[in-house]
C-alpha cells in the first residue's frame, strides 16, 4: 500500500498548488509527528474506496463499513457522517462530473454509476474496456489510480470546506434513531418583497411515535443576521423561548396546544418568522430535512410581493447541503401571474435537502 500512498501525496501536492494558484510559493510545514495519521488515512481512504468495488456497485450498504470515508465525505459535504443517504448522495455528485478523467471514468464504472450497468464488476470492466479499446486488466489499473485522484480531491475538498471534520459515528443500537414524530405535511410559504425575504410562514402536521409529545424544538437560519428574525405563534402552539445561536440559528422552543400521544389524532401547528432586514437574499429556497425525521409530504411555496419577479425558477430534491447551495437549474417551475409559484416533494430522504432556486431579471 506504500507506493498507493506514495501516489497518492504526489497527487495532493499537484492538486493544492493548483487550487493556491499557479504562482504559488510552496508552504513548509512544521513537523509535528502527524505524517503517520495522515499515512493512516491515506490508507484507510484507499482501502475503504477499494472495498466499494462490488457486483452491485456502490450501495448505502457498503458505506456502512467505510468510517474514514464517510467521515471525510460529511467534512467537504457539510452533512453528519453516519449519514449513508447524504453520504452516498455526495460522492455520486463528486464521480459524476462531465469533465473527470479517464482515471476517475474507470472507478465510476467499477461503482455501476458509468456507461456500463452490468450486474458484476468483471462484467462492467469487460464492456468497459471495449468501448475504450483496453483490456480489462488496464481498466482495473486505471480505477486504481482513479482511487488516488478521488482520495487526494476528497483531502483537498475538506481541507477547504470550512467545516469541521467530522468523526465516524459509531453504529446507533437497535431503536435508538426510532424518530419520536412523523411530520405528515410541511406547508411552508416565504414572502419575499423585491430581493428581501421578509416572512416566512410554516405550517406542519405531526402524529406522536412516542408518548407525552409537547415540546418541539425548531431552527431557523437568516444567511444576513438572526438577530434580525423574530418568531410569533399563529396556531396550534405557544412559543416557550427563543434566542439566537453562534451557528447562526434562530432556536425556538414550540409547546403544543395539546399533549400528543402515539394514536391520537395528527395536530397542525403554525409559526411565522418575520424578518427586519433589507438585505437582499440568496435566490433560492433550501428546506433540509433533519437526519432522524420522517417527514412524508412537504409542500414550500413563494410569493414574491412586488418587483423585480424571477425569470425562471426550478426545484430540486435530495440534495447535500453543499449541492443544494450551488445547484444548476433543475426541474422547470412556473411562476403565475401573482408573482406565487410552489412544488410538494413526496420522497424527502432524511438529511437530505429539498430546493427551490430562481434567477432574477439582469
Amino acid at each position: 500500500m506504500s507506493q498507493e500512498i506514495a501516489v497518492h501525496q504526489r497527487i495532493y501536492r499537484e492538486v493544492q498548488m493548483q487550487s493556491e494558484g499557479r504562482d504559488a510559493e510552496p508552504v513548509q510545514q512544521q513537523s509535528t509527528g502527524g505524517a503517520p495519521d495522515t499515512d493512516r488515512e491515506i490508507t484507510a481512504l484507499i482501502a475503504e474506496l477499494t472495498s466499494l468495488r462490488t457486483s452491485e456497485g456502490l450501495s448505502t450498504r457498503g458505506l456502512a463499513d467505510t468510517p474514514a470515508l464517510r467521515a471525510i465525505l460529511a467534512a467537504s459535504g457539510g452533512h453528519s457522517a453516519d449519514n449513508l443517504a447524504a453520504s452516498k448522495a455526495y460522492l455520486e455528485a463528486l464521480l459524476t462530473r462531465d469533465d473527470e478523467i479517464d482515471t476517475v471514468v474507470a472507478y465510476r464504472n467499477a461503482l455501476r454509476l458509468g456507461p456500463t450497468t452490468e450486474h458484476g464488476v468483471d462484467n462492467r470492466r469487460r464492456i468497459f474496456g471495449e468501448l475504450r479499446g483496453v483490456s480489462p486488466d488496464t481498466v482495473k489499473r486505471r480505477e486504481k489510480d482513479g482511487i488516488n485522484e478521488l482520495v487526494a480531491r476528497l483531502r483537498d475538498l475538506a481541507a477547504h470546506a470550512g467545516h469541521d471534520r467530522m468523526q465516524p459515528v459509531p453504529a446507533a443500537p437497535d431503536g435508538a434513531s426510532t424518530a419520536k414524530s412523523t411530520v405528515l405535511f410541511v406547508d411552508r410559504l416565504s414572502r419575499y418583497e423585491g430581493k428581501v425575504l421578509k416572512e416566512v410562514t410554516s405550517s406542519k402536521t405531526i402524529q406522536a411515535e412516542a408518548t407525552n409529545r409537547q415540546i418541539r424544538t425548531v431552527k431557523f437560519r437568516l444567511r444576513t443576521d438572526p438577530e434580525k428574525v423574530k418568531i410569533e405563534a399563529l396556531d396550534g402552539c405557544t412559543v416557550e423561548s427563543s434566542e439566537p445561536h453562534p451557528s447562526g440559528f434562530l432556536i425556538s422552543k414550540i409547546k403544543l396546544s395539546r399533549v400528543l400521544q402515539p394514536g391520537d389524532e395528527p395536530l397542525t401547528y403554525t409559526t411565522r418568522y418575520v424578518i427586519d432586514s433589507t438585505e437582499p437574499c440568496d435566490p433560492f429556497i433550501i428546506y433540509s430535512t433533519p437526519p432522524k425525521s420522517r417527514i412524508e409530504r412537504a409542500r414550500l411555496r413563494v410569493k414574491f410581493s412586488t418587483h423585480p419577479m424571477p425569470t425562471i425558477a426550478w426545484w430540486r430534491e435530495n440534495r447535500t447541503a453543499m449541492q443544494a447551495s450551488s445547484d444548476l437549474t433543475g426541474e422547470p417551475l412556473i411562476i403565475d401571474g401573482e408573482g406565487s409559484m410552489q412544488h410538494t416533494f413526496t420522497n424527502l430522504v432524511p438529511g437530505l435537502c429539498q430546493l427551490i432556486g430562481w434567477k432574477w431579471p439582469q
